[in-house]
């Protein structure tokens, strides 16, 4: 149950850090650099956030896990 959890968040989290520097940084830095240098933004930006991910997840998911029978006030 855990594993099933943690690849979807990772995988869902990963897709969408993919789509957002696809679409983030040519839309940022299209006419103001060269092509190759937001290329290489976009690659960058992906390893990066898809590094943190791996790193942050299961964290976050033992946290719920421990958290969930606590009463939350809302």
């Amino acid at each position: 149950m855990i594993m099933g959890l943690l690849a979807r968040a990772v995988t869902s989290d990963a897709l969408n850090m993919f789509l957002d520097s696809l679409i983030f940084f040519p839309l940022a830095f299209a006419y103001t650099l060269p092509w190759e240098t937001v290329l290489s933004m976009i690659w960058s930006g992906i390893y990066t956030k898809i590094f943190i991910i791996f790193i942050d997840k299961p964290w976050f998911l033992a946290f719920r896990l421990l958290t969930k029978d606590v009463k939350r006030d809302v």
